[in-house]
This record gives structure tokens, sequence and C-alpha cells, in this order.
């Protein structure tokens, strides 16, 4: 079996030495002298490798005018799950913001679509037209999140927009309409104002670490066994934890005002793969926060995209 992408093999020698004389082979000789064990073992490796090395990025301005928010199948949202339990999103002025909350935990969702690799960032841009003055109004940045058949799981990091009530908080979503807990050790009082900028991120296994910023400063981290406890409605011990999923946005607003458009985000980026996990030493070393080192966005592929409008643009890479 010739393996197609034998131009990957110095790649291959560094992240596959533990393979032993695997890596070697292929390396040092011609792809077609592998016993053919080692060249199955190596193109299954090769197949999935755009999920360890690239480096998955996606960044909108939000140009379009769309209920729900789609930006070219980019999207789905919470209504995707059935049931009529958790709300769309949609996009107009520039601006991203809920449609509904049909559920007392029905939270407008959406998350991009497509394979994404564990280690995350999102950010977004706070847009707020008119502050409320009632609890509770919050901005949600999610990561890991999944949607499925009446269900949501994955983590949230969110914060007030309301003056007279403060908090942020991380929370991780059990899956079922209204099973959520908020599992950072301490909330800071703190509430969102126009332009601020609100940005997780996520990386590991069992436990995750979810990190959150606020205009570059980290605010609340949490380090995720599953057995975290704090406020929710599923706070118990032996809890799921998170590796898999998609990064997004969300809304709250339990006054079911209508008043969506009040308040929105008007620009959110998105990184995963190999350079997020870069971009977090970079930011440890230079005492940065991984938003103020450089643009989530990169050059795009020849599968990428690019759209104008008045409003911005928005842009994926073709890592996926």
């Amino acid at each position: 079996m010739k393996l197609a992408r034998c131009s990957l093999r110095v790649w291959i020698e560094k992240e596959l030495a533990h393979f032993g004389d695997l890596y070697s082979s292929c390396f040092l000789v011609s792809c077609g002298k592998v016993p053919k064990m080692k060249k199955l073992i190596l193109a299954v490796l090769l197949q999935f490798w755009p999920i360890w090395v690239c480096s998955q990025t996606y960044s909108t301005s939000f140009p379009l005018t769309e209920n729900p928010l789609s930006e070219r199948s980019k999207w789905v949202g919470g209504q995707s799950s059935g049931g009529n339990l958790w709300g769309d999103i949609q996009t107009s002025g520039g601006m991203a913001y809920g449609v509904s909350e049909p559920t007392l935990y029905g939270d407008p969702t959406a998350i991009l679509t497509g394979r994404w690799a564990a280690d995350q960032q999102a950010k977004v841009t706070v847009m707020i037209s008119r502050t409320p003055t009632v609890c509770c109004h919050e901005i949600e940045v999610r990561l890991r999140v999944t949607i499925s058949e009446h269900r949501i799981t994955g983590y949230e990091v969110y914060c007030s927009i309301v003056p007279g009530n403060k908090y942020c908080h991380i929370a991780r979503w059990s899956g079922p309409n209204g099973l959520y807990c908020n599992i950072e050790p301490s909330s800071p009082r703190i509430y969102l104002v126009n332009g601020d900028v609100l940005g997780g991120t996520v990386t590991g296994s069992n436990p995750a670490l979810i990190t959150a910023y606020l205009n570059g400063v980290r605010i609340m981290q949490v380090s995720d066994s599953g057995n975290e406890g704090g406020e929710g409605t599923d706070c118990s011990p032996g809890r799921p934890v998170f590796t898999t999923g998609s990064p997004g946005i969300g809304f709250y607003d339990n006054q079911n005002d209508k008043q969506w458009n009040d308040f929105g985000v008007s620009h959110f980026s998105a990184n995963a793969g190999a350079q997020t996990a870069d971009n977090t030493l970079q930011s440890k070393r230079s005492r940065k926060s991984p938003f103020g080192v450089s643009s989530l966005t990169k050059s795009l592929g020849p599968n990428g995209f690019t759209r104008r409008s008045p409003h911005g643009t928005f842009s994926a890479d073709a890592c996926r």
C-alpha cells in the first residue's frame, strides 16, 4: 500500500518517535519499503493528521443578516436539538444576538460545525445598545460544546451585563435541558460593558482546565475532573468531563423581555489545535494572555473562504 502523504515524513519523525523504527523507516528510506503492518499503522495516523497539527481558526464580524446564524453552514443553533428546548442566534447590523429563550434554561446557542481539536480558545467582543437594569442578562463563550437530540453538553464562560448584578462563572452543561453547574472555585464581581472582550480556553482531558479572560486578563480558572461542585442543578460528584466539541456563543435573558437586540456580540474568533497550545505557552512566557498575543485568524488555504460586507468579514481555514 503506497502512502499518499509521504511528504509529511519529517513531521512524522518528530511526532511518532515512540513508535521506534516505524518513523525512521519512512523517513530514512522510501515509503514503499516499509513493512505492510507499519504502513497500515502509519496510514491510519496520517488520515487524521490535520486534527493534530493544524491550527483551526474561525473569525467573524457577523456581516450577514441571518436567522438563524449560519454563515455558509458554519454554525448550528440550539433549536437543532429539537423539542424547542434551546433558542437560536440571529445576526443583523454586524451583531449576533438571541432569538428566543423557549425554556428557563434554554439559552440561545450557536456553535461551529465540523470536527474541532480538543484544545480550544474562543473570544467575543461585547456589543450593548441598551444596558439592562434587572437580572439576569448574560453573554456566553462556549467551549467543547456538542448539540445532539434534546441535549447540549460542554463548557461555558459567561458574565452578567447588568451593573446591579455583577458576576462571572464557568459552567459545565451536562446534557438534558436545565442540568448545569457553575464549577469555578470563586466568582469575581464583574459585569460586562460595551467593547469588552470576553474569552475562554480549554485544554487537557481528565482533568480539563478551563480558563476565563476579560480584556486579556485572567479572571477565573478551574480544573474539572467531574467532581467539582458549586452552584447549579447538577453539581454532584462523578459528572462527565467533556473532551470533544466545538467553540461557540450563547446568551441568557430570563426576563423574556423580547429585547434581544439590546445586547449581543460584534465579533467572534476561535482557535483550536496545535497553535492553541503554543499560544498558551507563549502567553505564560510573556506574561500576556493568549488573547493579547496576536490575531487568531490566519491566511486561508485553497478550501477556505473570506466573505466581505459593509459590516465586516467572516473567514475560516480548511483544517477541518
